[in-house]
């Protein structure tokens, strides 16, 4: 590697900027009789809101597709039929049945 491509690290510079306001906020409470903590905190999670003028609509299964694979099962040869079936109450889950021939 040449000298001409080095360059120095842009995060050392970050680093003791925190480090340095770090201290000069410590040093502050100190002087307040106080003691505070300079870690990081987590953003939380979002506010939560409510949905206004919604309607819900209720429907029955309906089976979407149907997959068929064959393999040992049990000891045996068998064919396997996978049925995904759809669920809409407002929101949409999937379940899984197996289905043994």
């Amino acid at each position: 590697m040449r000298v001409e491509h080095v360059q120095q690290l842009r995060y050392a510079e970050e680093f003791k900027l925190k480090k340095k306001k770090n201290d000069e906020l410590k040093a502050a409470a100190k002087d307040r009789g106080e003691t505070i903590n300079t870690k990081r905190q987590a953003k939380g999670s979002k506010p939560g809101f409510m949905l206004e003028g919604m309607t819900l609509e209720t429907h029955s299964h309906s089976l979407l597709c149907r997959q068929r694979s064959q393999g040992w099962i049990h000891g045996r040869w068998k064919q396997t039929y996978q049925f995904d079936l759809l669920v809409t109450l407002g929101f949409i889950c999937s379940s899984r049945f197996l289905l043994y021939v």
